[in-house]
């Protein structure tokens, strides 16, 4: 069992662990979902977000820190190859800060709000990125 200190169901909680509030995770349940009628390109967009998003809040239990986090989830193939990551570079730290900040007990609205946000300007500037190339 994966111990997910972010992103985990009660029922999956180790033995003796103490009793902690549950996350509001909820950007990472609606991109679990999908959105609709995607794209092929979009559909399969989501689906290596939703697998990034899972190795970045397992990487935030290694990594309490936030430089070391900042450095190591920069490069998670963002882009093909991470070739274009460079030009993304400001969306991807705001994004991950706001990952790191909920995954280290940021709880409430604001903090998924600010994680929501980060998120859009994320997504609209990697599509912009990437259908102009």
């Amino acid at each position: 069992m994966v111990h997910r200190r972010c992103h985990r169901r009660r029922s999956e909680k180790p033995v003796g662990a103490r009793e902690a509030p549950e996350p509001a995770m909820h950007l990472l349940d609606e991109l679990r979902q999908g959105g609709g009628d995607l794209s092929y390109f979009r559909a399969a967009l989501l689906r290596e977000d939703v697998a990034r998003f899972d190795r970045l809040i397992e990487l935030a239990d290694t990594c309490p820190d936030l430089a070391a986090y900042l450095k190591a989830g920069l490069y998670a193939q963002w882009t093909k190859g991470d070739f274009r990551t460079p030009e993304l570079k400001t969306e991807i730290e705001a994004l991950l800060r706001a990952l790191h900040a909920h995954c280290a007990g940021g709880r409430g609205e604001a903090h998924d709000r600010a994680l929501r946000q980060a998120w859009a300007i994320f997504d609209k500037r990697r599509l912009e990125l990437l259908i102009g190339c």
